[in-house]
């Protein structure tokens, strides 16, 4: 790598490591802490020219609370599948709050269906989202089944 390496050499280097940690889950770890690594140098390389914002909007792929993940990641303050473990906690919450509140509407959906259409989506996508990697198969099956379902209400 270059002494000082461009903005825009790091934020490929950034986003090739992220992607490359999601493909690879044996050396994920090591992927995520390069790139977390990166990101700090991008943070000194910035400083007073523009805000870390607006560097991984200009350069990267990634959004700042991801950017954060590996950078903890790369601290040694996070590990991915703690990181991944607390996502997972956190839409289920989500979902279970969701389901007790009686509500089948969700404001983020972007299609017009009614409430027990749009409840069937939200739960086979907590569903995929709850696989550690989802792979085609079970997205398959499960738009198998939502095609079964949209069938039968018909």
């Amino acid at each position: 790598m270059p002494s000082d390496p461009s903005l825009e050499y790091l934020g490929c280097q950034i986003n090739g490591h992220d992607e490359a940690g999601r493909k690879h889950e044996g050396r994920a770890e090591d992927q995520y802490r390069s790139a977390g690594l990166l990101l700090l140098q991008a943070k000194e390389q910035i400083k007073g020219k523009m805000t870390f914002p607006e560097f991984l909007e200009r350069y990267c792929t990634i959004k700042k609370s991801r950017a954060y993940e590996l950078i903890a990641i790369a601290e040694g303050k996070a590990t991915s599948k703690g990181i991944n473990d607390k996502k997972r906690e956190a839409n289920k919450r989500h979902r279970e709050k969701q389901a007790a509140s009686g509500s089948t509407e969700d404001p983020r959906c972007p299609y017009d269906m009614d409430g027990g259409r749009q409840k069937l989506l939200w739960q086979i996508n907590g569903i995929l989202k709850d696989q550690d990697e989802p792979t085609l198969e079970h997205v398959l099956a499960y738009v198998e089944t939502l095609d079964d379902v949209l069938e039968e209400a018909a």
